[in-house]
């Protein structure tokens, strides 16, 4: 028997439980999750994945951000929250918020992109080839890879105007525009 309004059960291993397809050319397919209570109170809508011990996977939250401001279109501000389960207990890791802000470790990014971790290396970008860089641009800037800081091997490298203006090699040696400074350099 049912414990919900919708209970869609298989006892077959894997497979799909419940496929929603749109027809319509150019059509969007829609899966719409309505809670029709109360607009002022704080709820949130959820995603859960759930084990059949009843241990959860993880779940998605689409959530309000000030829900006590709801009380027009104009206050219903969102957010969408991503939380996995670390050693049983459910913990939000990453969150999108209404500006569009992506927040890692914080529910309350400030930037448009905030890791926050206890960890000292916070981020690493990794590439499978012989470099990888990390590109710095503002609306003046003329190409969007000719201001870089990058990495081949264990040399660092800088570079402004699409040029290579200065490299540390992995003894420490600092180069500029092709001018060895020697071991002695700082």
């Amino acid at each position: 028997s049912p414990g919900y309004l919708l209970h869609v059960e298989d006892a077959a291993a894997g497979g799909i439980l419940a496929n929603i397809e749109g027809t319509a050319a150019g059509g969007d397919v829609i899966l719409s999750l309505w809670n029709n209570g109360d607009s002022n109170s704080d709820t949130n809508l959820l995603i859960q994945a759930i084990q059949a011990n009843g241990r959860y996977g993880g779940d998605i939250t689409f959530g309000r951000e000030n829900a006590s401001a709801w009380s027009t279109a104009s206050n219903a501000d969102g957010f969408i929250a991503f939380s996995p389960v670390l050693n049983n207990s459910l913990t939000e890791a990453m969150r999108i918020n209404s500006s569009g802000y992506v927040g890692i470790g914080t529910d309350n990014p400030g930037r448009p992109f905030v890791i926050n971790s206890a960890q000292n290396v916070v981020a690493s970008l990794e590439s499978t080839d012989a470099h990888v860089y990390l590109c710095l641009m503002d609306n003046t800037s003329t190409l969007n890879s000719s201001q870089r800081i990058g990495v081949t091997g264990d040399d660092m490298h800088f570079w402004t105007d699409s040029t290579e203006r200065m490299r540390i090699d992995s003894a420490g040696d600092v180069t500029f525009a092709g001018t060895v400074t020697g071991t002695t350099f700082i």
